[in-house]
């Protein structure tokens, strides 16, 4: 019995884990564009993405995405924070949506 008390202690313990890490991605209300937020699959891809997006070097995003380094989802979609070590930008687990299951970096002003 107390096996199964100390199991369920640790189940609840790793839920109430996950839920406060549950996050949703949307964009700020500053933030201009449509309702889709770009993930890298590396900070690496990410960097890269900023950077030709500040450049407006369309061939560099679509190679990007070509090369599927670059993840694009939904606004609203559902996300669990992984890794928040990084100092704009930070690691999350998709939860809801067609890449349910998929790991990419953000920045840290689209999650909410």
């Amino acid at each position: 019995m107390a096996a199964g008390l100390a199991i369920a202690i640790i189940v609840n313990a790793i839920s109430a884990r996950n839920e406060k890490n549950t996050v949703y991605l949307s964009r700020p209300g500053w933030y201009e564009g449509g309702g889709i937020i770009y993930l890298g699959t590396s900070k690496g891809a990410l960097l890269r993405f900023a950077k030709c997006n500040a450049e407006k070097d369309e061939d560099g995003v679509l190679e990007l995405w070509m090369l599927k380094e670059i993840i694009e989802v939904k606004e609203g979609t559902r996300a669990r924070v992984l890794d928040d070590s990084g100092m704009f930008h930070s690691k999350v687990r998709i939860l809801t949506g067609k890449h349910k299951g998929a790991v990419g970096w953000t920045p840290d002003v689209f999650i909410h």
